[in-house]
């Protein structure tokens, strides 16, 4: 949380949660997803702080994709790179979709 991350990651297998720290430094998870996650897209494709951390919980493989190595696929394979580009809108509207369903069923429960 609050560095500029260079690469996102893979999640082939394990476990990993995503965190918050509050101002009181009291952490509160997100969170927790498994195989087939992405995490650290923000850095590659917006170019800021990360919102916040990563960490692991059951240890696994995990690939990671630099801004550079994905900046090197989109010149020498661009109908590769732009599957993937593809694939990572797919992935965020999801996300989107998840966060939207919570943020109705929390603003339900008050």
């Amino acid at each position: 949380q609050g560095t500029f991350p260079d690469a996102l990651y893979v999640v082939e297998t394990g476990q990993v949660t995503i965190q918050l720290e509050t101002k009181d430094q009291k952490p509160i998870r997100l969170r927790t997803m498994g195989p087939g996650t992405i995490v650290g897209e923000l850095g590659i494709y917006l170019n800021r702080r990360a919102a916040a951390s990563v960490i692991v919980l059951h240890p696994g493989t995990i690939y990671r994709l630099s801004r550079h190595a994905l900046q090197q696929m989109q010149a020498t394979d661009p109908h590769l790179a732009a599957f993937f580009h593809e694939f990572m809108a797919s992935l965020l509207s999801e996300r989107l979709i998840h966060m939207n369903t919570t943020v109705q069923a929390l603003l339900e429960d008050t």
